[in-house]
């Protein structure tokens, strides 16, 4: 079973005892929110107050208390002197009988038990900030024999609770009602609530008497609608098809928790709307923001397109409204010129070579913007292999860049000069250039020189061939200009003949005219004349009636026994098959 501690002389006495049953201590009279320590009493306290008579007035002077540092002071009056109840000694009387002595009533001889009653009248009383005051009925019976005067306030109120107790007096066996007004600091924005609050009926001159009273505080709610704001409430955006914005819902005027929903259209329904939470609880007193993304198609290039855009938040109730701006700009597109292309040197030429190179430049002089530029050349009779370096090559607005292309062709026959037709082309993923330029070839004609070269060694050599000994004898006669044995070559008796002609005093030039050497000295001598032509043809024809002059003559004295080639007769061969292609080589392919 639980005990309580009487506060004057420490005896334990059972829970809900108003009375020590030791000392006769009222033990209720003290707080109930407080705490109280024990006190405890020294050994010779303790025996006086057990054996010394009490007077008739029922007090005597407080003994000497000694309490733990952490108890309460005991309060002023009853609690500073020891009151021994009637009950007590064994006595019984009625609270509103005088004292048997017949001295005045005091506070002292009142029983809080019976002396008050307290009573709200209302079971809830509701207080709104910014509002009037609430006021709570309390109904006040004074039971005693004394005319007590009542204070009537809050006990441990909230900070923010503004109280104004009431005050009453009351005759003996008289109850009135007092009011108590409860109100809200102006600066403080209480959230909607329900506490209990405890009132307390207190007599000015007799401290236990007192009574407790619960009743119900509610925490009416402030009927302010809420704030909805875009931040920005006007966006710009140039090419660009999102805007972003921030919804603040503002319930700083409100006093309870608002849960909205958003949504957002615009007149045109171009607009689709996303919000980020799309649901908000917005705690009373403060300002929540959401984020919203709102997609729309640009105008046309170069037009402006204003858009109202609209966003509401429903709280269950109603519906609440702001309004924004998003303006879209598109810009008009640039319309750049294609990159200008051209050859530098648009006309390659070279000779006895069979590769050139030229530069590609690329003009973005009038572009606004950089452009990337792929480059491939070609031919028009595909036998011209063209290589470009770099292939793709970014060129900066309003600038020039440039690229080098190699040509490689086999090169023309000796003499001839050809000349092929390239084009490069550039590419920027929209538009295509085009140049033209030219790839010529030469080659030098050395045919000239070695016609004059074979036919001039192959006349020499007839000449020198001419001077040196055809055939060979047993006398071994050397330089022969005659024919030995004519006759023998001719059908005519030699010696006849050299017999003419001694008589007649021309047998050494006739010996010489009818030489083989003479002849072939004729022929070479005409084959050289042959360079004065363009076609060589008398250069050959010569050439080739010496060859042919000296293969018969060779053959005509292989028949004559003891005879055979010598030296002059092979370079005489020799010079004639080169002077005939001296002037073979005169001839156009």
């Amino acid at each position: 079973m639980a005990e309580e501690p009487c506060t004057v002389c420490g005896e334990r006495n059972p829970v809900r005892t108003q009375f020590c049953n030791f000392c006769g201590a009222y033990l209720g009279w003290d707080d109930e929110d407080a705490p109280t320590a024990p006190v405890v009493l020294s050994e010779p306290v303790r025996e006086r107050v057990r054996t010394e008579q009490v007077p008739d007035e029922g007090e005597t002077e407080p003994p000497a208390v000694s309490s733990s540092p952490s108890a309460p002071p005991p309060p002023p009056d009853a609690t500073t002197r020891i009151q021994v109840p009637q009950h007590a000694r064994g006595e019984h009387r009625d609270h509103r009988s005088p004292p048997p002595d017949g001295r005045e009533v005091t506070s002292d001889d009142i029983d809080p038990d019976s002396a008050l009653q307290a009573e709200i009248l209302q079971r809830e009383v509701v207080v709104t900030p910014g509002a009037a005051p609430g006021a709570v009925s309390v109904r006040v019976s004074n039971s005693s024999t004394i005319v007590e005067a009542y204070d009537v306030s809050v006990v441990h109120p909230p900070p923010w609770l503004v109280v104004t107790p009431g005050r009453l007096q009351l005759l003996p066996g008289t109850d009135e009602v007092v009011v108590v007004h409860l109100s809200i600091r102006p600066e403080d924005l209480v959230p909607v609530q329900r506490a209990r609050l405890r009132l307390r009926v207190q007599g000015e001159s007799a401290v236990p008497l007192r009574r407790d009273a619960s009743v119900d505080l509610v925490i009416g709610a402030v009927a302010a609608p809420l704030e909805l704001r875009l931040e920005p409430s006007t966006l710009r955006g140039r090419d660009s098809t999102t805007a972003l914005f921030r919804v603040v819902v503002d319930n700083r005027r409100s006093n309870q928790a608002q849960f909205v929903q958003f949504t957002g259209h615009d007149p045109e329904l171009a607009a689709r709307f996303v919000f980020t939470p799309p649901e908000l609880e917005v705690p009373p007193g403060t300002a929540v923001a959401a984020r919203v993304r709102v997609d729309a198609a640009l105008p046309d290039p170069g037009e402006q397109l204003t858009r109202t855009l609209t966003v509401s938040a429903f709280d269950g109730r109603q519906e609440h409204e702001v309004r924004g701006t998003f303006i879209q700009v598109a810009t008009a597109p640039v319309e750049d010129p294609p990159v200008a292309l051209r050859l530098d040197p648009s006309i390659v030429k070279v000779q006895n070579a069979s590769a050139g190179h030229t530069s590609v430049i690329l003009d973005n002089r009038r572009g606004t913007r950089p452009q990337l530029v792929s480059l491939t050349a070609d031919d028009d009779e595909g036998l011209v292999e063209l290589t470009v370096s770099p292939e793709q090559i970014e060129v900066p607005a309003g600038q020039s860049a440039m690229a080098r292309v190699t040509i490689r062709a086999a090169r023309p026959d000796g003499g001839q000069e050809v000349s092929r037709s390239i084009t490069v082309t550039a590419w920027n993923g929209e538009d295509v250039s085009e140049t033209r330029g030219q790839f010529v070839q030469s080659s030098s004609d050395r045919r000239p020189m070695a016609r004059a070269a074979l036919t001039t060694l192959g006349s020499a050599a007839i000449v020198l061939g001419s001077f040196q000994p055809w055939t060979t004898n047993p006398r071994g006669t050397g330089h022969q200009w005659s024919i030995t044995n004519f006759d023998n070559f001719t059908g005519i008796e030699d010696q006849e003949l050299t017999d003419a002609l001694d008589q007649a005093g021309v047998h050494d030039l006739v010996d010489t005219l009818v030489s083989g050497g003479s002849i072939a000295l004729l022929l070479g001598a005409v084959a050289l004349f042959g360079l004065t032509g363009r076609t060589g043809r008398l250069t050959r024809i010569a050439a080739l009636l010496c060859l042919l002059f000296v293969v018969a003559f060779l053959a005509a004295l292989s028949v004559r026994a003891g005879v055979g080639v010598n030296g002059g007769a092979i370079v005489v061969l020799v010079g004639a098959v080169t002077a005939y292609i001296g002037g073979f080589l005169a001839r156009r392919p």
